[in-house]
Formats: C-alpha cells, structure tokens, sequence
C-alpha cells in the first residue's frame, strides 16, 4: 500500500473506499468456522494451562523451545546438528521428563530461528541473520533511490524478507524443500525487477 501511494497519490477518498473493503474482508474472515476454532482453541490452552492441564499447544510451544535453547547451549558455538533436537526431546522422554505428547513434536522447535541454534549453533543464528539483513538492507536503499519500478519491488522484497523474518518466531520454514524453492523464486524475481 506504501508503494502506491508514493508512485500514483491516490485520493483519500480512495483510501478511505480500500480501508471499508479491507475492514468488511477482516471482518467476514474472523467470522469464518476455521478461524473461530482456532480462537477458541487458544482460550482453551490458556485455561488449561491456568489449571494445570500441560498437554496444551501452548505448553507444547513452550517446551519445544525450551528444548531447542536447551540443545543449543549443549553446544553454543555450532550446535549439535540436525538429530540434536530429536535426541534432546527422545532423551526427555526416556526420562519420563517431559509429557508423553511431546513423542509427536520432535521433529524440530517449530521455530526457524531455534532451530538453527539447536541444530547449527551461534555462528548458524548469524548467518541466517545475515541471510535476512543483507536482502533487508539492499531493499531499505531501493526505496530512496530508481524509478517506480524498483520502488515497488523494493517494497515486495521487504514483505517478503518481514514475513520471513517474523514467521520465523513460531514455524519453521526454512527446513521445508518447497517454501525453501517458493522463497528463492519469490526473492530472485523480486531482485530481477528491482
């Protein structure tokens, strides 16, 4: 919407026509089954949690990251690799440590950048920085500088490079072939229009 803005002016009266729209669409969305589950879903893991029902997807949230700092402190500087984790969460269990649910998430944290601290240590945690900030910043100088083209894609790559980013707190994508192939595809097409 910042991209617009800047390239066409358009009217407020026209922002005000995007704002109703958007609101309806928010409106109509919340409204839906799915999500009215999933919100009661988290008033429900929040009661439970408060009565001390742990088997939660809260709790179960909870633990997977404090599982993966666990392993990553093991050994800070490069991790413990890509079985860490598993071995971490099938250790806990053996030792009757942790809740039996946990068996179904051990996969990985659920949070990219967990992950790569369990698995790839501190020197992994920069370099997945890195792999965010660099893009960042040469989007952040696109911005001030090229025609309405680059203006725009620069404000693509920034969504993209955001979305990531905060994504990255509480699901993994970075482990997964095809949102690893989508972001690659996404971010050079948006680096070839910029």
């Amino acid at each position: 919407m910042v991209a617009p803005h800047k390239v066409y002016r358009p009217s407020r009266q026209l922002w005000v026509g995007i704002a109703l729209v958007v609101r309806t669409v928010l409106m109509l969305f919340l409204s839906t089954g799915i999500i009215q589950d999933r919100i009661a879903e988290g008033e429900s893991d929040v009661d439970g949690l408060t009565v001390g029902n742990f088997e939660t997807s809260l709790r179960v949230r909870i633990l997977m990251g404090q599982m993966a700092l666990g392993t990553g402190l093991q050994a800070p500087l490069l991790g413990l690799g890509f079985s860490g984790y598993l071995r971490k969460v099938d250790e806990l269990l053996e030792k009757e440590r942790i809740p039996p649910i946990m068996a179904f998430f051990k996969t990985e944290p659920h949070s990219d950048f967990l992950c790569v601290f369990a698995s790839r240590g501190l020197l992994g945690v920069i370099a997945f920085g890195a792999l965010l900030i660099f893009p960042l910043a040469y989007f952040l100088a696109s911005l001030t500088r090229g025609d309405a083209r680059r203006v725009a894609s620069a404000h693509s790559g920034l969504t993209l490079i955001i979305v990531l980013a905060i994504a990255g707190f509480s699901i993994t994508m970075i482990d997964q072939r095809a949102m690893i192939c989508f972001l690659a595809v996404m971010v050079a097409i948006t680096l070839y229009l910029s």
